[in-house]
């Protein structure tokens, strides 16, 4: 995965049977642009997963999540173009990503301050 999506070795500190990374926030961010970038595909399955664990999370972590699903809002807009090969003819899992990101926005007042 470190070889797919194009990261640079010097950002890890080798380990015996893995990495550990040496900013771990920096590596969540990166690995998600990288994601969202090459896979586009799961950007609702994304969105919805994300709530799921979000509302799990501590307040201090929330602002770290937000970061993660910060490259993955650009993706929604392929999914009411026509002429995307990501449209969604329903348009069912759109709408139900853009009220999961609403209600984020609106029930969890600390995001708003």
């Amino acid at each position: 995965m470190v070889r797919i999506i194009g990261l640079k070795e010097q950002s890890l500190t080798r380990c015996l049977g893995g990495f550990i990374p040496a900013n771990p926030a920096a590596f969540a961010l990166h690995t998600s642009e990288k994601l969202a970038s090459h896979a586009p595909q799961l950007t609702l399955d994304m969105v919805t997963e994300f709530a799921l664990g979000y509302h799990k999370s501590k307040p201090s972590q929330k602002m770290s999540c937000l970061y993660y699903l910060q490259p993955w809002i650009k993706n929604l807009a392929m999914f009411p173009n026509q002429s995307s090969t990501y449209f969604d003819h329903s348009g069912a899992k759109l709408r139900d990503a853009i009220r999961i990101l609403i209600d984020l926005l609106i029930k969890d007042h600390d995001v708003g301050r």
